[in-house]
């Protein structure tokens, strides 16, 4: 018989998936925004506040998923794993998504961020 998943992974598998995948969506959002801002915001340039919005409101969004993940690996990494059982542990099942959702959380974060910098590096307009 095997453990409980709610158990070891603490959250309930759709919220699991949904922390590990957050990055994903949120920097579409993001490059679909802005670009569909930019020219918008260099005709009115009072409108570029909502440029720097976004950036923030998807940054959070994804550290909030990454917050999720390193919660789950970092008590995963607790529980000590049994090397003679082939079947795959709900603990390493964890530690498992737990690193892959701050891997794709950290690459969408610096997509992210390295979006909203050109906000401020290029001068816009002609």
């Amino acid at each position: 018989m095997s453990p409980s998943r709610t158990t070891v992974l603490r959250y309930r598998e759709p919220t699991v998936w949904i922390a590990a995948l957050i990055g994903i969506p949120a920097w579409i959002a993001h490059l679909t925004f802005v670009a569909a801002m930019v020219r918008f915001t260099d005709i009115h340039s009072q409108w570029e506040w909502t440029l720097h919005a976004a950036t923030a409101i998807t940054a959070l969004v994804t550290i909030a998923g990454m917050a999720v993940c390193f919660d789950l690996w970092r008590v995963a990494g607790r529980s000590v794993a049994d090397p003679d059982t082939p079947d795959v542990t709900p603990p390493a099942l964890s530690r498992f998504l737990g690193f892959f959702g701050l891997l794709v959380g950290a690459t969408n974060l610096v997509l992210i961020l390295v979006e909203g910098s050109y906000v401020l590096l290029i001068h816009r307009g002609g």
